[in-house]
């Protein structure tokens, strides 16, 4: 298993599998008083328990929160998995995110986009390997969006995921 690397006090990154063909992102984690906040969720079920796993052998408080970066699966589906307070994402994410939970998944519907845009064989089959069963698959919609005001911008800074 993986384990936490360290990027500064309290701040960690569980790290991206690196196998090829397995899609599974870095996933943040914050270290708070009482509680870990995710930056990103993981991608399915079995990622989430990875995450809780090494989350509780390092002692950390419990998973209350998670920060959605973007909707892409990879980062946002293993948020079923997690018992959280506090799911939150940009208000296009939470959209986006929003379609999602509305569609009827299965590896039927994943091997049929492949036939209509073989572009997304590479993606679809990772969705399939990473969550072989998807009848117990219940997406979590945001329950905080947030936008930016237009013509603001993010200052300059180095990101770590």
């Amino acid at each position: 298993m993986r384990d936490l690397v360290p990027i500064a006090p309290n701040i960690f990154i569980y790290p991206r599998d690196e196998t090829p063909n397995v899609i599974q992102p870095n996933i943040g984690v914050l270290r708070r008083n009482h509680e870990t906040i995710l930056i990103d969720a993981g991608n399915s079920p079995r990622h989430a328990r990875q995450i809780i796993s090494v989350v509780n052998a390092h002692g950390l408080p419990p998973i209350t929160g998670i920060i959605l970066t973007h909707h892409h699966w990879d980062h946002s589906f293993a948020a079923t998995s997690f018992d959280v307070t506090q799911l939150i994402a940009h208000r296009k994410c939470a959209e986006k995110l929003n379609e999602f939970a509305e569609r009827d998944w299965s590896v039927e519907l994943l091997q049929a986009e492949i036939a209509d845009n073989p572009k997304r064989e590479i993606s679809n089959n990772a969705m399939i390997d990473a969550i072989p069963n998807w009848h117990h698959l219940n997406l979590h919609r945001p329950q905080h969006a947030c936008g930016m005001a237009r013509g603001s911008s993010y200052p300059r800074q180095t990101s770590h995921f």
